[in-house]
C-alpha cells in the first residue's frame, strides 16, 4: 500500500510558482516572470505535498479531485478563494543576538562612517559584548520572538549561523 500524501491545500483562488516547468534554476529576464496558476469559475488550485514534503502536483481542483481520488491526505487545508505564494528563504540571518544599537541610528543619520560609531563605542562589538553577558533563557527568549516574527513576515526557512560567541551554550544546535 503506497504511503498516504501529506497535505492537500485545495480551493486556491490562485497558486504562484517561481518557476512552471521544474527549472532548477532561473536566468536573465526569466527572473522577473512568474508562473501563476489560477483558478477557474467554480474551479479552484489545488496543491499536492507527498509524504516527503515535496509538491507533487498543482493543477485546478477538479484534475487533482479526478487523479487523486483513491488517496489519503494527512491533512486537507481549504484555500477557498486565496492565493497561495513561496516563502521568503532566508539565507543568512542572525537573530541570536541581545543589546541593540538603536543609539547608533542618529549617528548614521548624521553622517558618521562605521569606524567612527566603532570609536563611539558601537558597531558589532556592542553587540557581541551584550550577547555574551546574556542569559541563555534570555536568548533563548528574544529568539523565540525574532522567530515568530520572521514567520509572521512571510519567512519559511532561515539558515541561522551563531557565531560561537558562548560556546559553553551554543544555539548552534537550535
Amino acid at each position: 500500500m503506497p504511503k498516504p500524501n501529506r497535505l492537500l491545500i485545495r480551493s486556491a483562488a490562485q497558486v504562484v510558482q517561481v518557476v512552471a516547468n521544474g527549472e532548477r534554476t532561473l536566468t536573465g529576464k526569466a527572473m522577473g516572470e512568474l508562473a501563476i496558476v489560477s483558478g477557474q469559475e467554480g474551479d479552484g488550485v489545488s496543491i499536492v505535498v507527498d509524504c516527503d514534503g515535496r509538491i507533487a502536483d498543482i493543477a485546478l481542483d477538479s484534475v487533482v479531485q479526478a487523479k487523486y481520488s483513491k488517496t489519503d491526505f494527512s491533512q486537507v487545508i481549504s484555500a477557498s478563494g486565496k492565493s497561495v505564494i513561496p516563502g521568503l528563504v532566508d539565507a543568512h540571518t542572525h537573530p541570536v543576538w541581545a543589546g541593540d544599537r538603536v543609539h547608533e541610528f542618529a549617528m548614521k543619520l548624521a553622517g558618521a562612517t562605521y569606524m567612527e560609531v566603532h570609536a563611539a563605542g558601537g558597531g558589532i562589538n556592542y553587540t557581541v559584548e551584550h550577547t555574551r553577558n546574556a542569559s541563555q533563557g534570555e536568548l533563548h527568549a528574544s529568539l523565540c520572538q525574532r522567530l515568530r516574527r520572521m514567520i509572521k513576515s512571510g519567512k519559511s526557512m532561515s539558515f541561522l549561523p551563531h557565531g560561537k560567541l558562548k560556546t559553553e551554550s551554543s544555539y548552534s544546535e537550535i
